[in-house]
């Protein structure tokens, strides 16, 4: 409706009752739907109390919900199957939550006398708390929008809080068709994809998991790339970095004892690959690893195998290209001794290696 009467979304004490949903029902239906209710969306302020002003956001977010809704039983489909909806629902749900900060918690515009109550402000630090949850949980759907008007200087990543969201949403253990990316290719009105071929083109730009001290080196990272001759800072409230380094670390402190890692048609690096290595031995729980789509080298496949617990059940690892290295493979394979599962498909190794694989 706002789309077609071209209005701005409203911030969250005008937002219309009919708009909101009942905690009590979001909540059930969190339960019963998971991914295919909860969604949140990660994207940069436009205005610092106006936020999206002229509908650059509204018109994106518009076209992605009618993708979705084309497409909603795909979805119901795959993620009851992966277990993350009720068994017993019967169809998704009729419609979504979705989280967007400047509609879901209440916010402030003083030049037209719209100051938080107290009741409203300890809401907002409520809100603020949870946004790990939001972005980082298993059973939530996260769409980036990292694209910004060519007007808008503070770019996505030049930004803290979004620094947070993209960060805390790539460690997902499970990330497939969670989280959505869309960039400066994604253009609401000439995109010509429909339905699960829309989403599709979305799903590529998940990168590996950062332990707590690997993202905070990254918003240092970050902060080092700015503009040295502008005002653009990392945070506009600067109290907000502590806020957000802290909640990474309590949601890592979950993250890590998920039981499976699955990242498939991700196209890594040996840098990316080498990265992950580096936070598999906190996941100490992990019985499942899975990695398609990327050529791992060597040097990548052995940092892998030497990093997983010894009571890993399931392995798959396809498209390798470490031919030169498949002796010492071998061996570390054999310190998996509960592994019930191994899939090395596509692997690109040759009679010789799979000989001594063997």
């Amino acid at each position: 409706d706002l789309w077609e009467k071209r209005q701005p979304w409203p911030l969250r004490q005008e937002m219309p009752k009919h708009a909101l949903w009942d905690a009590e029902q979001a909540c059930s239906h969190w339960r019963t739907y998971g991914p295919c209710f909860f969604f949140a969306l990660s994207y940069g302020w436009l205005h610092p109390v106006k936020n999206d002003p002229d509908m650059w956001y509204l018109e994106r977010v518009v076209r992605i919900l009618r993708e979705y809704r084309s497409c909603a039983w795909a979805f119901f489909v795959w993620f009851r199957k992966h277990g993350l909806v009720d068994p017993l629902a019967t169809g998704p749900p009729e419609d979504i939550g979705y989280f967007i900060d400047f509609c879901s918690i209440p916010q402030q515009d003083q030049e037209r006398g719209i100051v938080r109550s107290a009741e409203e402000n300890s809401l907002f630090i409520d809100g603020l708390g949870v946004m790990k949850f939001l972005y980082g949980h298993f059973a939530t759907t996260v769409t980036r929008i990292t694209d910004m008007p060519a007007s808008e200087p503070r770019e996505y990543r030049m930004r803290g809080w979004t620094s947070f969201e993209e960060t805390i949403s790539n460690a997902k253990p499970e990330y497939e068709y969670k989280v959505f990316t869309f960039g400066d290719m994604f253009k609401p009105c000439a995109n010509e994809l429909r339905g699960i071929a829309f989403f599709q083109t979305s799903l590529e730009a998940q990168t590996p998991p950062r332990l707590p001290e690997q993202f905070e080196a990254e918003l240092q990272r970050r902060r080092d790339a700015l503009p040295k001759c502008s005002t653009i800072t990392l945070f506009r409230n600067h109290s907000d970095e502590a806020l957000v380094v802290n909640q990474y670390r309590e949601a890592w402190a979950h993250l890590r004892l998920s039981r499976s890692l699955i990242y498939r048609r991700v196209g890594w690096g040996c840098a990316d690959i080498m990265q992950l290595a580096s936070v598999i031995p906190e996941f100490q729980n992990l019985t499942k690893l899975v990695i398609t789509g990327s050529d791992i080298s060597g040097e990548g496949m052995l940092g892998l195998l030497r990093s997983v617990p010894a009571q890993l059940l399931e392995l798959t690892i396809t498209d390798s290209g470490a031919e030169d290295a498949v002796a010492d493979l071998s061996a570390e394979l054999q310190r998996l001794k509960q592994l019930q599962m191994l899939d090395l498909s596509f692997c690109k190794w040759g009679d010789d290696g799979i000989e001594a694989l063997v």
